[in-house]
């Protein structure tokens, strides 16, 4: 009986040595497996933080771009007003008048129904469009920068 109690200790102690050394090996693949895993994702995180880093950049530049052409905006604003002016243009609206003598064919003072717009008019309207063209520039390169197509000559 004391040889059986014996054997019997001996098979459950090496039993539980083989479930320690079997439970040890999960736990150090699991281990090693997590290791690897989060290695992956810093290596990702970091890749992905590069291209972050990169498109503000890149989209600082623009910005930097935008407000210099809005700090020379009424510069250019004027110059172009008086390139028109120099060329004999001259910016015109219809007026409310007008529309009333087509639909009633009372021509009255006017010839045409067209004013021409003051210089101060003149300036606001051009430099609004203007804004507008360099706004819409901006954000065009902003999307081309985000959408990871670079290829636009600056």
């Amino acid at each position: 009986m004391q040889v059986l109690q014996a054997l019997i200790a001996k098979v459950v102690g090496a039993f539980l040595l083989l479930a320690l050394a079997f439970g040890s090996g999960y736990l150090y693949r699991d281990s090693a497996a997590t290791k690897e895993a989060l290695e992956d994702q810093l290596t990702a995180f970091q890749r992905t933080d590069q291209v972050r880093q990169g498109m503000q950049g890149e989209i600082y530049a623009i910005a930097q771009r935008y407000v210099a052409q809005q700090a020379e905006s009424s510069a250019t604003t004027a110059s172009t007003i008086g390139a028109l002016h120099d060329a004999g243009y001259r910016l015109r609206i219809e007026l409310a008048d007008a529309k009333v003598a087509a639909v009633t064919g009372d021509r009255g003072r006017e010839l045409d129904g067209k004013a021409e717009l003051s210089d101060r008019s003149s300036e606001f309207l051009i430099g609004q469009a203007r804004k507008a063209d360099e706004q819409v520039t901006a954000l065009q390169d902003v999307i081309r920068v985000l959408q990871g197509d670079n290829t636009t000559d600056k």
